[in-house]
């Protein structure tokens, strides 16, 4: 998350603990009349801001770890934000993604890593007729009283290690800000956030020391475009023919960048005034897709056999002697998200024909 220098959350803190000094009536319209100004997160912000982990564990009903990094407050240490509020943040997280939003698996996780057993699909199918979902079991219809043949089932690992995604914010301390709604201002601030940056490594994380995108997953089926820097109506045929037939159940999605439109919506046959879609599947518009010309300009992908690992974890730091900003008169949050995110496939499917490749994720390539 890069520094927001025009954003005064400070402010925003101070304008909090003065509205609640103040009679219901009035505090109302700066911190909502749904929200209970002795327990929320504009409240716990103030509190981690002047470092009272006594009055933080007492109000929030648990103990709440500082980071292992520095025992005061400050740039170095943090505070994990309470697993009711952390469960807020992570809804409004989970609102804002793409791949949350639409499907993909979240497995919670309770430590840094976890491992994920799955029937390796990534293996073609010994013969023609054998499906190839099931890790290379195969049934066939036997005579009675005949000796089944032996069969063994492949596995694979999928590895989720809770990497760290961190984003710093700078906030001026002059003035006392009038901020409406800003319990809803600063939660939304952190969680969509979070959430952008997720979803931007969901789509084009390396896997090294971050998710795995879909658009560099090894389990992707890449479609090569017919011109450089076009997107025609054959391109979008091959990539149809490459999606995995389970994906039209599980819920399949074009995803494209702004930059494409002006070629897609010129596709022969195409009805300007109806919804955006390409043979029948719906497409989502999104700047976390690559421009126009590179491989992930036009993608045709099922969230649902994406996995999303949560560590369930939001830490938030407070810095009022950040040497940098206090040289500018400001202060800093920093704020912390444990994630993981990893194709279920290693590789694309041969379909029991035995030829046919398939995957979730089809790219269009550059």
């Amino acid at each position: 998350m890069p520094a927001l220098g025009t954003m005064r959350i400070h402010d925003a803190v101070d304008r909090f603990q003065e509205s609640r000094e103040g009679a219901r009536r009035f505090h109302e319209q700066d911190i909502g009349k749904d929200v209970n100004p002795w327990h929320c997160f504009s409240d716990f912000l103030a509190l981690v801001r002047r470092g009272e982990k006594g009055t933080i564990e007492k109000r929030y009903w648990s103990k709440v770890s500082k980071t292992a990094l520095a025992e005061s407050s400050g740039p170095s240490g943090g505070y994990t934000v309470p697993p009711s509020l952390s469960d807020a943040l992570m809804r409004d997280i989970s609102t804002g993604s793409l791949f949350r939003k639409f499907g993909a698996t979240v497995v919670p996780m309770s430590t840094r890593q976890v491992e994920l057993p799955m029937p390796d699909v990534s293996t073609p199918p010994a013969a023609a007729g054998i499906a190839p979902y099931f890790g290379g079991f195969n049934m066939t219809f036997t005579p009675e009283n005949q000796t089944l043949s032996q069969q063994g089932v492949n596995f694979r690992n999928v590895v989720l290690t809770a990497w760290n995604l961190e984003g710093y914010v700078y906030a001026s301390n002059p003035f006392l800000q009038d901020a409406v709604g800003v319990e809803r201002w600063l939660t939304n601030l952190f969680a969509r956030g979070a959430a952008w940056y997720q979803d931007s490594y969901f789509f084009n994380g390396n896997g090294v020391g971050q998710p795995m995108g879909v658009f560099n997953s090894n389990g992707a089926f890449s479609a090569t475009r017919t011109s450089a820097n076009q997107i025609a109506v054959i391109d979008a045929q091959k990539m149809v023919d490459n999606l995995l037939p389970s994906a039209y159940d599980d819920g399949a999605f074009w995803f494209a960048h702004p930059s494409t439109l002006t070629q897609i919506t010129a596709f022969t046959g195409w009805f300007p005034n109806g919804p955006l879609m390409i043979y029948g599947l719906p497409m989502l518009i999104t700047g976390k897709a690559q421009k126009l010309g590179n491989t992930g300009d036009l993608s045709l992908i099922a969230p649902s056999l994406y996995v999303i690992g949560d560590r369930m974890l939001i830490d938030i730091a407070f810095g009022p002697e950040e040497p940098t900003a206090w040289k500018n008169n400001q202060s800093a949050f920093r704020i912390l998200s444990r994630v993981d995110g990893q194709p279920a496939l290693a590789a694309p499917i041969t379909l029991a024909d035995a030829t046919d490749q398939v995957s979730p994720f089809v790219i269009l390539h550059a």
